[in-house]
């Protein structure tokens, strides 16, 4: 009888081999990178799951996947996270979970790798902040989702945006009862917002 640990392992690994192998993943190894990444995303999604229903929730990860693929190669960890996070939606995560998902987070702001943005502001952001993060890796992150907001939609989309984002970081940082910095309105109004390249913003508020 397979353990529950195999049966992930082995849906994981089937799912990949329908996949392609990413070009610098390429090549005949047993023991390199290609089977080190593989080995890491089966790492980072299993704790995730629930003890019962994990093959459920795993079939909607899938299909999320697929669903939002742009390309036929391997999905990243973040990827695969954020899959298993909305497959997951309605079902309560254990803190084993939930610590999983915030230590990942934390080691790919180390490597400088991209995150997830609703990790950006709010409740999220500051349990990053407990983990460690400093605000200043955090606010290199938000200047950049703002700065690809501003160049892909307008400047007046991404002020919408940024908006929204300080209303959700103000009300969730309330109902921890933790006060968010003072927050300075010349972020968002400013000559330099109106002009084709994104301003760099004062992100003092966080």
């Amino acid at each position: 009888m397979k353990t529950r640990q195999k049966e992930i392992a082995d849906q994981m690994t089937q799912f990949l081999l329908r996949c392609d192998v990413p070009t610098h993943l390429k090549g005949d190894d047993k023991s390199g990178p290609r089977s080190a990444e593989q080995i890491a995303i089966i790492q980072a999604v299993e704790p995730m799951l629930p003890d019962e229903g994990y093959a459920d929730v795993l079939n909607c990860t899938f299909r999320d996947i697929q669903a939002q693929a742009k390309s036929r190669f391997w999905p990243t960890v973040h990827t695969f996270q954020r899959a298993v996070e909305r497959a997951m939606k309605g079902r309560t995560l254990s803190s084993k979970q939930n610590a999983c998902i915030l230590n990942t987070t934390v080691a790919g702001i180390t490597a400088k790798e991209p995150i997830p943005e609703h990790w950006l502001f709010g409740k999220k952001a500051a349990e990053l902040c407990a983990a460690g993060v400093t605000r200043g890796q955090l606010n290199s992150y938000r200047q950049q989702a703002y700065d690809t907001r501003h160049t892909l939609y307008g400047d007046e989309n991404a002020k919408q945006w940024l908006m929204r984002e300080k209303a959700r970081h103000r009300a969730e940082l309330a109902e921890r009862n933790q006060e968010p910095q003072p927050y300075n309105t010349n972020a968002l109004v400013t000559k330099a917002a109106r002009k084709s390249k994104p301003p760099k913003l004062d992100w003092g508020w966080c």
